[in-house]
């Protein structure tokens, strides 16, 4: 079968087609807007640090170590995340249980002229020693 549509026909089927094809493809950009919009990770902040910070921040960029000051303020606040998190753990799985240990048998801690005579003998008992290599 021959196509008998002239080229104009061909472009008047294609200006046809247009607006259906261009309201298709701008809603689909209104709907990952609002996608991008309401899935967003990210907020834009702004901060102020002291200029010795700043120039911290610019110099670890300028190295080629982080690619954008982002990337610098993210790991710092990731490696405070970390630290905190170090901290709570040392306190729930050591500090806590000592401190319930002693609670309970309040006559096994020292008083504070036992633990200045504990300290003392152990400071002179490693003074005592001979040293290795000297």
């Amino acid at each position: 079968m021959i196509d008998r549509r002239t080229p104009s026909s061909w472009f008047d089927v294609w200006c046809a087609a247009l607006p259906k094809v261009y309201d298709k493809v701008m809603h689909q950009c209104y709907i990952k807007g609002i996608e991008e919009t309401v899935m967003r990770n990210s907020q834009p902040l702004t901060i102020t640090l002291p200029l010795e910070m700043a120039q911290m921040v610019k110099d670890k960029v300028a190295s080629g170590e982080y690619a954008t000051e982002s990337e610098v303020i993210r790991d710092g606040l990731r490696t405070l995340a970390a630290r905190d998190a170090a901290v709570e753990r040392w306190l729930r799985e050591e500090v806590v249980p000592i401190m319930q240990d002693a609670r309970a048998r309040p006559e096994k801690l020292l008083t504070a002229e036992q633990l200045r005579r504990n300290l003392s003998e152990h400071i002179n008992a490693i003074a005592a020693k001979p040293r290795s290599g000297a």
